[in-house]
């Protein structure tokens, strides 16, 4: 007995596992934050790169950055929202809507962090 699939159900089932995640704007309209494994390599690369920037406040907690930091990770996650999302201009517009409101801004990068992660690579039977 053989197992035989069609690639487009296999894309079917890629898009249910790595699902983008969805922000709805104040118009009604949505932007789609495509999933990290989901884009080409040019954009994961881009992508990873400002992630890193944002490591080198990691470990302070929120009342420990001050203003210029907050700044400047507002303005990292302003660069990721145009490559994640399924347009830049569509990431651009929710980088406007959330303006300089740092929470917001942490917890949609927090979201689509969380639905963006890989899973961990199962151990090998040896």
């Amino acid at each position: 007995m053989s197992n035989t699939f069609t690639l487009d159900s296999l894309r079917e089932e890629v898009e249910k596992k790595y699902a983008p995640v969805k922000i709805g704007l104040k118009d009604g309209s949505e932007v789609t934050l495509r999933n990290l494994i989901r884009m080409d390599k040019k954009e994961r690369k881009l992508v990873l790169d400002l992630l890193d920037a944002l490591k080198d406040s990691d470990g302070k907690s929120e009342d420990d950055l001050d203003s210029e930091e907050v700044d400047d990770l507002i303005a990292t996650v302003g660069k990721i929202l145009p490559i994640i999302a399924e347009t830049a201009a569509r990431g651009r517009k929710l980088a406007s809507e959330i303006g300089d409101d740092f929470a917001l801004t942490t917890l949609v990068l927090e979201r689509w962090m969380g639905a963006t992660k890989l899973g961990e690579a199962p151990n090998s039977p040896a």
